[in-house]
């Protein structure tokens, strides 16, 4: 009994639904926080629906990049598995336990040094579960 009134007390998984930027309105979609506090991050998933084409948000843009931002820093998480044709797009990886902001852009590169403007989503995440 103890052990499942100690679980209840953990972080639990926080859900959020998200909207694209300014630059791409038609984008939404859904975020999925799952708290791992004996790793001290947290499994993320990511699915976004009507996602406006990265060369249409950047002209020399081809990839969708996930960052995790943290203060001033922001740390490459991943790339976006983004299907032209449905317009949709799916994420799944690991992020740093707390609050951070999430941030997807179109870039050129696939392994760009920082986010670029050209921002399709922007999400700020408790990363404490609730």
């Amino acid at each position: 009994m103890c052990a499942v009134m100690l679980a209840a007390c953990g972080p639990s998984t926080e859900t959020v639904n998200v909207l694209g930027t300014p630059a791409s309105q038609a984008t939404d979609g859904k975020v999925v926080l799952e708290p791992q506090p004996d790793f001290g991050n947290a499994h993320i998933s990511l699915e976004l629906t009507h996602v406006t084409p990265p060369e249409r948000l950047s002209a020399p843009a081809h990839f969708f990049i996930v960052w995790q931002k943290i203060g001033s820093n922001s740390y490459q998480i991943g790339q976006l598995d983004y299907d032209a044709e449905k317009r949709e797009a799916r994420f799944e990886g690991s992020v740093l336990s707390g609050p951070f902001e999430l941030i997807v852009t179109a870039e050129s590169s696939a392994r760009p040094q920082q986010p670029s403007a050209q921002m399709l989503l922007v999400k700020t995440m408790h990363g404490e579960g609730g």
